[in-house]
């Protein structure tokens, strides 16, 4: 995947990798500033928000196929594990992987109660198997993500289906899932980035309806790549 992006030109060859893979290797300091600058810096980071757009797209693809409820978590969860095994299980990635699954389990159950028990169960176990996750950005990054879109994914996606009557639900969801994650994330990316800019709340909401396009294809250039 990084030798195809290589041969992308401008900006696109450093961020691509970062916003599929959290990878940010690459980037130069004045793209790094530029994203802090415009309040992005959490879009290269993965998250469960990345996660949760992947198994939406997923999900819908499998309901198109007609399968059961069944068939489509257990899908899903296959992708989930094929996606880690192919970013190679980073523990930034594992543990968007199941921010991700926890999300998906409670816009499944129509409840956010059973997806904030289960959150909350995951960041105490994280936490006692490794204490010093208190202090990572990318941990946090992955829990403020994924509670914003346990709280606020249904009420963005009636509330875009309310001002957009026409807008399939499937799109609606997805615009909601990157909305939340980044509404979630403002105030912590604003506490790593050490400063509070007025150009991220319009640099957010132009880049919400763009994220869920960039990585679902992102990820299937991720999958092809490593096939062909």
């Amino acid at each position: 995947f990084l030798s195809q992006t290589n041969k992308l030109s401008g900006d696109a060859q450093q961020l691509l990798p970062g916003l599929i893979l959290g990878d940010v290797r690459n980037q130069s300091d004045s793209l790094k500033q530029d994203m802090r600058n415009s309040g992005l810096t959490h879009l290269t980071a993965v998250s469960g928000g990345n996660i949760a757009i992947l198994l939406l797209a997923i999900i819908w693809f499998s309901q198109k196929l007609k399968f059961n409820l069944k068939k489509q978590i257990l899908i899903g969860l296959i992708s989930l594990i094929f996606f880690a095994f192919l970013v190679r299980t980073e523990p930034s990635v594992v543990r968007a992987s199941f921010m991700g699954a926890i999300s998906l389990l409670g816009l499944f159950n129509g409840t956010r109660r059973h997806g904030l028990s289960a959150l909350s169960l995951t960041i105490c176990v994280s936490l006692l198997l490794d204490p010093f996750l208190a202090k990572s950005w990318g941990f946090s990054l992955s829990v403020f993500a994924t509670a914003g879109l346990l709280l606020f994914t249904k009420r963005f996606a009636d509330w875009i289906s309310l001002k957009i009557p026409r807008i399939p639900n499937t799109l609606s969801i997805l615009l909601a899932v990157a909305l939340s994650a980044q509404v979630s994330t403002a105030a912590l990316v604003a506490g790593f980035s050490g400063q509070i800019t007025l150009m991220s709340v319009p640099a957010n909401i132009l880049a919400a309806p763009v994220i869920p396009f960039v990585t679902v294809l992102g990820y299937l250039a991720l999958f092809f790549s490593n096939i062909f």
